[in-house]
């Protein structure tokens, strides 16, 4: 299990295991600011046991990653959710951000505790559920969750992870809780939010690899969905709500863009800078990105991910 404390100062791999009904703990490791949900080099620079090293290498081809984070436990299972993502840095980056910064400083809790209307939470791209997990159980205590996923595993892997730290369970949660797969299409939902929540693709894609069809990963590569969902976010949102981002400052152009044509006040919240991966880019696709969006790159590419809130102006 990783376990990752608040403002992610640090992780700690734990190793258990069962034991008829017990749970045996068998070695652990800490890692000071972690920079991924794993990083193998990172992880075993501070491994000094073989029992330590072991632990990662298992951590790292086990068939299963348990994470947990602020009040949040999610399982993403190798087998059954094969393709889910995560939770990457920049999944728990955004849910770290949701507890500091809306629950704990703008008191999202106790408001929600006063409100006699429902709280409604939209997650565009879910994934493995952690976004939505969170926001189900602390946002509110009555939470309309609606999620929404291209791959039908990753809505499995959501219901599965928000059916685990719901507060609620039978037909309070079934009526609660609507979760899609199918493509983001603004124009099927049909209430408004006062939180909308997303991880998107963030990588920009040239022209010219666009025109001549490169293969790319649809999970990370492109910056389509902030578009549509920046622009269609004023219709999406009830008075007050905000849309919540987290994306790479490579594609900060196309985010602000998006937002002055819908009219979005658009507020930096935080960044942190991370290591990118490159393996996935072609050598023209990654000096694209040095030459023309600032991507760092001396030995080991870096970039910064940031948070971004929006609102309509009024």
């Amino acid at each position: 299990m990783m376990y990752y404390t608040d403002l992610l100062m640090s992780a700690v791999l734990v190793g258990f295991e069962f034991v008829g009904e017990r749970i045996e703990l068998k070695s652990g490791l800490a890692i000071p600011k972690p920079h991924a949900y794993l990083d193998p080099v990172q992880a075993l620079s501070y491994a000094t046991t073989r029992a330590q090293v072991d632990l990662v290498k298992l951590a790292l081809s086990g068939p299963a990653r348990l994470v947990a984070h602020r009040n949040v436990v999610v399982l993403v299972d190798r087998r059954e959710h094969q393709g889910v993502f995560g939770p990457t840095i920049d999944t728990l980056f955004l849910c770290d951000w949701i507890y500091s910064r809306l629950f704990v400083r703008d008191q999202w809790v106790a408001q929600g505790a006063q409100a006699a209307t429902e709280f409604n939470l939209l997650e565009v791209g879910c994934g493995n559920g952690l976004l939505s997990a969170a926001g189900f159980r602390d946002a509110a205590p009555l939470v309309a969750l609606d999620a929404i996923d291209m791959d039908a595993r990753a809505v499995l892997c959501t219901a599965q992870n928000v059916r685990r730290n719901a507060r609620c369970s039978g037909p309070e949660l079934a009526d609660r809780v609507c979760l899609t797969a199918a493509p983001f299409q603004p124009a099927r939902l049909t209430r408004q939010y006062d939180l909308i929540l997303c991880n998107p693709p963030y990588i920009p894609v040239p022209t010219s690899h666009t025109a001549t069809g490169v293969p790319s990963r649809l999970a990370t590569h492109g910056t389509e969905l902030i578009r549509e969902l920046v622009c269609s976010a004023p219709a999406l949102l009830r008075p007050g709500g905000s849309l919540v981002v987290v994306t790479s400052r490579l594609a900060e152009s196309e985010l602000i863009a998006a937002a002055g044509d819908a009219n979005l006040e658009v507020v930096q919240e935080t960044s942190r800078r991370v290591p990118f991966d490159i393996e996935d880019l072609d050598p023209d696709h990654l000096q694209w990105l040095i030459e023309s969006r600032g991507l760092e790159f001396d030995n080991q590419a870096f970039h910064e991910i940031a948070i971004y809130r929006m609102r309509t102006r009024s």
